[in-house]
């Protein structure tokens, strides 16, 4: 389901949705290193300032951009004129990734998170508001997540849900743009109930996005072909590439 800065030079935020087994995404920024270009507008009217060279993995590659301007209301509406700055990260692999990630303006502020790009996905990483001339840098470490275990569930068996709470994205983990998938797993001990034995089988990283996702398996009601059985959903926390920017923090 979904809820719905490298040092120069390259330095480098998550939503949910409920089909089965949830999902998730994370962000990114950074400065124009030697071998970035500068690059055409994107179509929604932002400047690519960059797009980074290629980042091999066993499986394909990842890369980033950096997109300046666009209709971002959030820094439309700022006391003093402002742009929005925002770095993207796009996996073309299969991989996991999660990303360390920082930007700092010449004004000394410096903005952090961690974020985890899903397989074959494009994640906003970090959205910023600052002056034309603020940006100073920013910064990006990506490695491969290691992938939960596998779960097995009988043959022919399988459940429904039949009735769920809406899926709560927690405000504090949207401003910290806190984004990641949640693995939780349950049992049902009847043929229609309530879950129980609910647990969390892989973490977001995030205490505040894996109680979101127990949260919403407490209140479901499901149906399945197999009292009993034990099941895994997968939650997916992504914040969208217009999301309101991040609050600096200390250096």
């Amino acid at each position: 389901m979904d809820a719905h800065a490298y040092p120069k030079p390259c330095r480098g935020v998550r939503a949910l949705k409920a089909v089965g087994l949830l999902s998730l995404v994370g962000w990114f920024a950074c400065v124009l290193p030697s071998h970035a270009q500068s690059v055409p507008a994107a179509s929604d009217g932002r400047e690519k300032l960059l797009v980074s060279a290629d980042q091999p993995l066993r499986s394909g590659v990842w890369r980033y951009q950096v997109l300046r301007g666009g209709a971002t209301p959030w820094c439309v509406s700022m006391d003093a004129p402002s742009l929005s700055f925002t770095v993207v990260v796009e996996n073309e692999s299969d991989e996991t990734l999660d990303c360390s990630i920082s930007l700092a303006t010449n004004r000394k502020q410096a903005y952090e998170n961690i974020a985890v790009v899903e397989p074959r996905g494009r994640q906003l990483g970090l959205s910023v508001c600052a002056a034309d001339g603020d940006f100073e840098s920013a910064i990006a470490d990506c490695r491969i997540r290691q992938p939960p275990l596998p779960w097995n569930v009988p043959n022919g068996c399988n459940y429904s849900v039949v009735k769920a709470p809406p899926i709560d994205y927690p405000p504090s983990s949207r401003r910290k743009a806190e984004q990641a998938p949640v693995y939780v797993s349950f049992s049902v001990p009847e043929r229609e109930g309530r879950p129980k034995e609910i647990a969390i089988a892989a973490s977001s990283g995030f205490k505040l996005l894996d109680e979101a996702a127990l949260r919403h398996v407490r209140g479901m009601v499901v149906r399945t072909s197999c009292p009993g059985v034990h099941y895994q959903m997968r939650f997916s926390f992504r914040l969208d590439e217009y999301s309101r920017p991040m609050e600096p923090v200390l250096r």
